[in-house]
């Protein structure tokens, strides 16, 4: 007990360097939570809207399809997906599935042509499954299974052929004999994804209308999307569902949402190195602020040192007087930082921090998310490296000798 005495004495005995190391941890502390909370948000966000307008949570593909999809995409598909329902269905932590069958080729109307890349959706199975399929619509509706001729394009597509909601198009597509087919089509509605790319080539619309497209009859699907009641632990829900579909063939595999979006990955990944380098830099940060005050603390109290060396104190003891100094100035400055941090973020989360969208010139609001692990994670590493940083000038201070160091003085 005397040493946190102490401890806390000589924490406060120069108040001007406490208070700006204190303010060095504090603005880190804030800077962690705030960023780490807009981060969580840009990943969380996507990867939620990813499983809700497109991916799911699983899909059912064949085992070298994302692979050979560019080659021909058909002969690599599933066929008969209604079987891989009943199986499906059977689980008990599905809520739903759907067929999705990837289509492409080049659209032509009033002389103007553009390729197209897309996919069929089985409706009477969508909403349940991918219930934001369409929650991106900027013009006219989504799908409809009562209007099998009616498809929903990206923006850029509209754009390059000059057509709006209601107009017929004409799409052209390999069918699987091998020869081209053609269809009208109605736009039924525009959608944007704000991914350029996406949004020049995309065609979605009714599975029945794709398979005629490219004229396949055996029920085929490029993939069966899984929807889960509980998504905590997608990797073991997909190990319940590869043996339900042993008897569809042992070609047949199970993929996570992420494997089929390799981009998230990346882009994950991104955010995870953009995290380690805030870290970094407080790491850095409060352990030069935290060691230089500690150092300055033992070059002014070399005389105090030596004579509490000399009345019986222990080097040990001069170790654990700086090391709980350190750790109630990481302790003070975590907690202030905790609260200032969590304040600003949720007042940021409340009003929305404008970003640019990539490739457009629109802005969306970002809401950082506060997390209860990154709270913890940021506390524990202020005070781990305020107690890191003040073993040097501990051990420093506990190797003067009592002679030594009131003759310096």
């Amino acid at each position: 007990m005397l040493y946190v005495k102490l401890a806390v004495r000589n924490v406060f005995r120069n108040k001007r360097r406490t208070f700006i190391t204190e303010l060095v941890i504090v603005i880190g502390m804030i800077a962690m939570i705030f960023i780490g909370g807009i981060l969580t948000r840009m990943s969380v966000g996507w990867g939620d809207a990813l499983i809700q307008t497109n991916s799911g949570h699983l899909s059912v593909i064949r085992s070298d399809y994302l692979e050979l999809k560019n080659g021909h995409p058909l002969d690599l598909a599933l066929t008969r997906y209604q079987d891989y329902y009943q199986k499906i269905d059977r689980l008990p932590n599905v809520e739903s599935c759907t067929a999705k069958l990837d289509v492409g080729g080049i659209i032509v109307a009033d002389g103007r042509a553009t390729t197209f890349f897309g996919y069929g959706l089985d409706l009477s199975r969508q909403k349940k499954t991918l219930p934001k399929a369409f929650q991106n619509i900027v013009d006219g509706k989504g799908l409809d299974p009562a209007d099998p001729s009616g498809i929903v394009v990206g923006v850029g597509v509209a754009k390059s052929l000059g057509k709006k909601v209601g107009e017929e198009i004409n799409l052209t597509s390999m069918a699987i004999s091998g020869r081209p087919n053609t269809m009208r089509l109605r736009i039924r509605g525009t959608v944007k994804n704000g991914e350029g790319k996406l949004d020049d080539n995309l065609v979605v619309m009714p599975l029945d209308t794709a398979e005629k497209l490219v004229d396949v009859k055996d029920f085929r699907a490029s993939e069966v999307i899984i929807r889960l009641k509980d998504d905590r632990d997608v990797d073991k829900s997909r190990e319940e569902i590869i043996p339900a579909l042993a008897s569809s063939g042992k070609n047949i595999t199970v993929k996570t949402w992420i494997d089929m979006n390799p981009m998230f990955r990346q882009v994950k990944g991104m955010f995870d190195g953009i995290a380690s380098i805030v870290v970094l830099i407080m790491f850095i940060t409060v352990g030069a602020s935290v060691a230089n005050t500690m150092l300055m603390s033992v070059f002014e109290r070399v005389e105090e040192i030596g004579t509490v060396r000399a009345i019986g104190m222990s080097s040990r003891g001069i170790v654990l007087l700086f090391i709980l100094e350190g750790l109630f100035v990481g302790l003070i400055g975590a907690t202030v930082g905790l609260a200032l941090g969590y304040t600003i973020t949720s007042l940021a989360a409340w009003i929305g921090i404008p970003l640019p969208v990539p490739g457009t010139k629109e802005l969306y609001r970002v809401r950082p998310i506060i997390q209860m692990l990154n709270l913890e994670i940021s506390v524990g590493l202020v005070i781990l490296m305020s107690v890191l940083a003040s073993l040097f000038p501990a051990f420093h201070a506990s190797k003067l000798a009592p002679a030594e160091a009131l003759r310096k003085n």
